[in-house]
């Protein structure tokens, strides 16, 4: 943001304060959101899975709902900033919709697979905390039955790194509590250590690499049938 002038045009997502904030610099802005009442694009999800049941507002007309081929409620304002940038650069309301929600997630990115009767949400791309957050809880959310979590280190945190995988241990177990599942996580790399620390022994495991994870991975599918 840096590089934007003040003249610029920006996109700016309105359920973040600070970048509302930020964005009463520009003469030219276009907001979106969710929960945000006064944005120029709002969405409205009916339903976050498996897959996103969602309409939008504009100019005060309703388009939609719409099924889009992505699911979770935190994929709605990923998909009003696709849309949102559309509109701005002249798109079609409707045609940047019906779009977005053709996107097919791909490259490990909110792909939801499913083998041997199993449901698997795929999101290793680049997982930083808010990410692996929404992940999480969207698999608590959509579980019928125990939840068995792989998750790798987060990584490029910094100094932060040894709170942050301690926060999501917490969380992790705040998700279990929540929703009343059972769950297993398994913890790969040096970093998921410290989440490690904050679980009980007989609902996680600890690993230092994916080599490692295999035969613990296998033993749970044998043991609970995930």
């Amino acid at each position: 943001h840096n590089r934007t002038h003040n003249d610029g045009f920006a996109v700016v997502n309105l359920d973040d304060p600070w970048l509302g904030n930020m964005a009463k610099r520009f003469s030219k802005c276009f907001t979106y959101g969710v929960d945000a009442e006064k944005a120029d694009l709002k969405a409205i999800i009916h339903r976050a899975m498996p897959k996103l049941e969602i309409a939008f507002i504009y100019q005060g007309t309703q388009y939609g709902p719409y099924t889009a081929e992505l699911g979770g409620a935190y994929n709605a304002c990923n998909m009003a900033a696709a849309i949102a940038a559309g509109i701005a650069l002249g798109g079609d309301v409707e045609t940047c919709i019906r779009a977005a929600c053709a996107y097919l997630p791909a490259n490990n990115r909110s792909e939801w697979r499913q083998t041997n009767n199993r449901n698997i949400l795929l999101d290793a791309y680049n997982a930083n905390p808010s990410s692996m957050e929404a992940a999480i809880r969207t698999t608590f959310e959509m579980a019928t039955s125990p939840v068995l979590l792989v998750l790798g280190d987060m990584l490029e945190l910094g100094s932060y790194a040894p709170q942050a995988h301690a926060e999501l241990g917490q969380y992790i177990a705040t998700q279990s509590a929540a929703t009343g599942k059972p769950y297993f996580a398994l913890l790969v790399g040096p970093e998921m250590a410290a989440a490690a620390a904050t679980l009980p022994a007989d609902c996680r495991a600890w690993v230092p690499d994916t080599a490692a994870a295999q035969p613990v991975f296998d033993a749970q599918l044998a043991q609970h049938g995930f």
